[in-house]
């Protein structure tokens, strides 16, 4: 018999920004497509695990390329989508995957991966 997990709010206790992409349209004189700034879809409460900081061979512009991935979890919604991004820290991450990992419709898990600094 396996039993339900029992979600403690106090797991959930940073609050990350999730954003939207920016309104997308086209320049009729250049016929260039502009995106906007992202906008902000909402604050919600998570508890954040850093799954593991990678150093890359290179470096760009003089500074070593490196990557950092957290784990964010939170409440099951079906209204964050991996096209949109996060900030954590004043850190932007992009959503690498997202998804209800034991199927109950408890708890969502994101994976992010660092981007540069917060919008």
């Amino acid at each position: 018999m396996v039993l339900a997990k029992k979600l403690k709010a106090s797991d959930h206790n940073h609050l990350v920004s999730f954003y939207t992409a920016g309104v997308v349209a086209m320049n009729p004189e250049t016929y260039i497509i502009e995106t906007g700034e992202p906008v902000l879809f909402k604050k919600i409460w998570c508890k954040v695990e850093t799954i593991f900081r990678e150093s890359l061979q290179g470096y760009v512009d003089g500074v070593p390329l490196s990557t950092n991935r957290i784990q964010l979890t939170l409440r099951y919604r079906t209204d964050i989508e991996s096209t949109m991004t996060f900030n954590y820290k004043d850190n932007k991450y992009n959503i690498g995957s997202l998804g209800d990992n034991d199927g109950d419709t408890v708890e969502t898990r994101i994976l992010g991966e660092y981007v540069g600094d917060g919008a």
